[in-house]
C-alpha cells in the first residue's frame, strides 16, 4: 500500500498516484518481453486507488518511521484493487475529479463494493494526458471570461512589440485561483494572431526533477507535445527527437537531444565535461528560438513556473536572456508567494493579477442564471466565502450544482434551495491545505486558532489563546498577511484585528484542526470572552457549545 498526500500535504496527490500506477503498469508491460525470453511466467499486477480521507498514526522502528493508516478510504481501495482485472488499475470518481485532467480514465459504471452500503462509480485507468493547457481537459464547462482588460492592453501592446523584433517578457502573478492560466488562454484565443507560433511548457508538481519543464518546451516547439509525458529512458524517444531536429535542418540536434537521454547511452556526449555540456545546450536551445522566430513571431508560455525543475529553471532563464533583438513574446505565469529567485537576471515587466471586483462577480454569477432570477443573496455569499477568487468562484458554483442547490445547463441555472451552507470542493481543500502546510509548524498553529477565533480576529484575543507576547504574535500576524493568508481589518491604538482573505480559507484551517485541540480553543476562546466587558451572549453560548462547557453554556442561555 502507497500513501499520498501525508506527511506532507500535496495538493496533487490524486496525480501522483495515478502517474505511479501507470509507470508501475508499462514498466512490467515492457519488461514481460524479457520475462518470455527467460523462459519466466509474467507477473501479474492489479492496482486500486481511491482519495478521501484516512486516520493516520506515525509507526516508528529503529531505521525508519512509517504511517499506518485505517479508515473507509482503505477499505474502498484494496477491494477496488480486488476487483480490478491483471494488469489494470481501478481509480474512484474521488480520484478521478481531483487529478484535474492529468489522466485519462475509461468510465466502467457503478460498482458494488463488498462492505459499502451504495454503488462506487468506478473508473479503468487509461494513460496520461499531454497537457499544453490544463482547461482544454476539464470535464466542465468553462465560464464566462469577464474583466481584466488593463492586462489584456498590456499584453496585446507587448505582442505587437515583439512582432516588431522587440522581443518582451511579462511575468504574472498573483494567488492560485486568480485566473492566471485563464486569462493566458482568453488572449490566445482572442488576441493572438494567427499566424505566430505558440510554445507551452508547465512545471508540473510531481515532475520536479528530470528537466521536465524544459523538455515540454522542446516537445511543443517542434511539433512532438507528448514526448515530454513519456519515460525518460528510451533511446526511441532520443531518437525520434534526433530526427525530426535534423529534418527541420538543426546543427544542435545532438545537444538538445541529450536532455531526453538516459545516463550512459552516448558515450562521446558524456565524456564532455558538464559545463561544456550545459553550454552546448544553452546555445543549442537559444539557436532553436531563434531560427523558430526568423520564420514567424513566436509566443512562449511557460505556465506555473514556481514549480518548475532547478535544472529547467536554468536552461530557460538562459533562453529568455537573449530575447530582446528576437520576435519573441515570453508569458511566465506563477504564484506570488514564489516569486524571489525565479529566473534572476531577466527583465520582466511584472503584473500581479488581484481578484475580481464585486460587480465583476456580479456580472459573472448573473450571466449563468436565468433573467428572471434573482441571485442577490447567492452572489453576496459566494463573495463572502471566495473574496473574488475566481478558481474558489467557479468550483463553488459547480458544487452547488452537483449537490442540487442550482439546476440548470448551458449557463441558464434557478436557484432551487437557499444555499446557507457551501461545501468545500474537494480540488480546492487540497489546493488551499497544500499552501498552509508549507508554512511553519508556529505560523500554522496561529491560523488553526485563529480559525477557532471566528470571522474577526482579535490579535490580543488570539494572543492569549496561544500564550504568546504581543510582539511575537504580531510579527506571524505580518508575515502571514504578507504571504496572503490573513487581511487586515480596523485597527486601533489598543488592539490590530484581521480576517481571513477568503471564507474557503477558513473552513479549510477550521476543519484541519484535530476534533481534541478543536474543543480545547474553543474552550479557551470562552474563558477569555468571559471576562471581557459586555461580551456578546450568542458568541459566548457558540463557544461554550463547540467547546462542550455544557454547564457555562446552560447560564449563559
Amino acid at each position: 500500500m502507497a500513501l499520498f498526500d501525508a506527511p506532507f500535504v500535496l495538493e496533487d496527490h490524486a496525480a501522483r498516484a495515478c502517474l505511479a500506477a501507470l509507470y508501475m503498469l508499462n514498466t512490467l508491460k515492457s519488461a514481460h518481453a524479457n520475462y518470455a525470453v527467460l523462459g519466466a511466467a509474467n507477473i501479474e499486477l492489479r492496482i486500486g486507488i481511491h482519495s478521501a480521507e484516512v486516520t493516520t498514526r506515525p509507526v516508528a522502528s529503529d531505521s525508519d518511521v512509517h504511517y499506518g493508516v485505517t479508515g473507509e478510504t482503505v477499505h474502498l481501495a484494496a477491494r477496488m484493487e480486488q476487483n480490478a482485472e491483471p494488469g489494470s488499475a481501478y481509480i474512484s470518481q474521488d480520484t478521478y475529479e481531483l487529478t484535474g485532467g492529468s489522466i485519462r480514465a475509461e468510465a466502467l459504471g457503478p460498482m458494488q463494493i463488498k462492505g459499502l452500503p451504495t454503488p462506487v462509480s468506478v473508473y479503468r485507468l487509461a494513460g496520461g494526458t499531454a497537457r499544453p493547457f490544463r482547461y482544454r481537459s476539464r470535464a466542465e464547462p468553462l465560464m464566462p471570461f469577464l474583466g481584466r482588460k488593463k492586462e489584456l492592453r498590456l499584453l496585446t501592446e507587448s505582442c505587437r512589440a515583439a512582432e516588431a523584433a522587440r522581443g518582451r517578457a511579462l511575468l504574472l502573478t498573483g494567488e492560485p485561483g486568480s485566473g492566471k492560466s485563464r486569462l493566458v488562454q482568453h488572449f490566445i484565443e482572442a488576441h493572438v494572431p494567427h499566424n505566430w507560433l505558440i510554445i507551452r511548457c508547465e512545471g508540473l508538481p510531481h515532475g520536479a526533477f528530470g528537466h521536465n519543464g524544459i523538455r515540454s518546451f522542446v516537445a511543443n516547439a517542434i511539433g512532438l507535445p507528448e514526448i515530454h509525458l513519456l519515460d525518460t529512458g528510451g533511446i526511441q524517444i532520443q531518437d525520434r527527437i534526433s530526427r525530426t531536429l535534423m529534418n527541420k535542418g538543426s546543427e544542435h540536434a545532438v545537444a538538445i537531444a541529450s536532455l531526453f537521454k538516459p545516463p550512459g547511452t552516448d558515450e562521446m556526449w558524456d565524456k564532455l565535461e558538464p559545463k561544456d555540456r550545459r553550454q552546448r545546450v544553452e546555445v543549442a536551445l537559444f539557436t532553436l528560438l531563434a531560427e523558430l522566430s526568423r520564420e514567424r513571431p513566436v509566443l512562449v508560455v511557460v505556465e506555473d513556473a514556481h514549480n518548475l525543475d532547478e535544472a529547467s529553471m536554468s536552461y530557460i532563464s538562459a533562453m529568455f536572456r537573449q530575447i530582446s533583438r528576437q520576435r519573441v513574446l515570453v508569458v511566465v505565469t506563477m504564484r506570488s508567494d514564489s516569486r524571489d529567485g525565479i529566473f534572476p537576471n531577466i527583465d520582466f515587466r511584472v503584473v500581479d493579477l488581484g481578484t475580481i471586483t464585486e460587480q465583476e462577480v456580479a456580472g459573472l454569477v448573473g450571466s449563468l442564471f436565468h433573467a428572471t432570477v434573482d441571485v442577490r443573496q447567492l452572489t453576496k455569499r459566494l463573495r463572502e466565502i471566495t473574496n473574488g477568487n475566481p478558481l474558489y468562484l467557479e468550483q463553488c458554483l459547480y458544487a452547488l450544482a452537483r449537490v442540487g442547490i442550482i439546476s440548470g445547463r448551458d449557463f441558464s441555472y434557478v436557484v432551487k434551495q437557499s444555499p446557507t451552507h457551501i461545501k468545500l470542493p474537494a480540488s480546492i481543500r487540497a489546493l488551499l491545505a497544500s499552501r498552509v502546510d508549507r508554512l511553519s509548524d508556529l505560523a500554522k498553529d496561529v491560523l488553526q486558532a485563529a480559525s477557532v477565533a471566528g470571522e474577526i480576529i482579535s490579535s490580543d484575543l488570539l494572543a492569549g489563546i496561544m500564550g504568546m507576547s504581543k510582539f511575537q504574535l504580531n510579527c506571524i500576524l505580518g508575515r502571514l498577511r504578507a504571504s496572503g493568508f490573513l487581511v487586515a481589518k480596523n485597527e486601533s491604538r489598543r488592539h490590530k484585528c484581521y480576517s481571513f482573505i477568503h471564507g474557503l480559507m477558513q473552513e479549510t484551517l477550521y476543519e484541519s484542526v484535530p476534533r481534541r485541540s478543536k474543543v480545547a480553543l474553543h474552550a479557551r476562546m470562552l474563558a477569555i470572552l468571559e471576562k471581557q466587558e459586555c461580551p456578546n451572549d450568542e458568541l459566548l453560548a457558540d463557544h461554550a457549545m463547540r467547546g462542550e462547557a455544557w454547564d457555562r453554556r446552560l447560564s449563559i442561555v
